[in-house]
């Protein structure tokens, strides 16, 4: 039979792994044959015997570098095939945002991966050797109850970080009184927020998701003159008297 010299073979395959070249002995022990690109390498083909050879497999890994995408924080993380128990760990913040997880682009608005997402053997090899990701984020809303304590009306409102010009615009009506504003308990006397509030950035971090508001106020007083309509007042009294709802007071 004839044979034929040869200085190289062809390397062998294997998921999640790259051929690290044949040696004498499993697992990379021994002595090196042949090298990861097939090259016949070592003096140790002076066989006297029948010989097998070993590959060396060497798992791949995947370096991940998670850009927080106008957030603050982020870094990077390496992922090795064959592992179980890996997932995303690199944290982001962003104030007023709330994330959604990660995409494999900057300007998506849905995540493709969820913010702690488990790391996978088939997602290492689909994104060997490397691969940045992005946070995705969601403006956080306020849900804000509008409570009349005492009155009627109200309702609700959504309120959402970054959105220019809102206020609030829930009323409520109280016979003899006037809406003062709102605050944050309903036995206040004095209120924290104007009835028609602007609704800054700020407000809606600090109170997000959800708040109670409860209507403040302010009894209405009136002056009145009595007129004795052909009789005399009393000489102990004026005639000038303010009317606070159910009392009437000399001024």
């Amino acid at each position: 039979a004839t044979t034929t010299e040869k200085t190289t073979v062809v390397p062998p395959t294997k998921t999640g792994y790259n051929f690290g070249g044949y040696y004498t002995a499993e697992n990379g022990s021994g002595a090196q044959v042949i090298d990861a690109s097939g090259n016949i390498v070592g003096a140790n083909n002076l066989f006297t015997t029948n010989k097998t050879l070993y590959a060396k497999w060497i798992a791949k890994t995947v370096t991940v570098i998670f850009d927080c995408n106008g957030g603050e924080g982020g870094g990077s993380q390496t992922f090795t095939y064959g592992q179980s128990g890996q997932n995303f760990s690199t944290t982001c913040t962003k104030t007023g945002y709330t994330q959604l997880g990660w995409s494999d682009a900057s300007t998506d608005t849905t995540s493709k991966w969820n913010v702690t997402s488990n790391v996978i053997d088939s997602w290492i090899n689909s994104h060997y050797p490397s691969v940045t990701i992005y946070a995705i984020w969601s403006a956080k809303t306020v849900d804000v109850t509008f409570n009349c304590n005492g009155g009627e009306g109200g309702g609700s409102q959504t309120f959402t970080y970054d959105v220019i010009g809102q206020s609030f615009s829930t009323t409520c009506t109280r016979t003899g009184y006037t809406l003062d504003g709102w605050a944050a308990t309903s036995t206040a006397t004095t209120a924290s927020w104007t009835p028609t509030n602007n609704v800054s950035n700020n407000w809606i971090d600090t109170n997000a998701p959800t708040k109670t508001i409860y209507a403040v106020w302010r009894i209405n007083t009136v002056t009145i003159k009595l007129n004795a309509n052909g009789g005399s007042l009393a000489s102990s009294h004026g005639d000038d008297y303010t009317l606070s709802g159910n009392k009437i007071l000399r001024n």
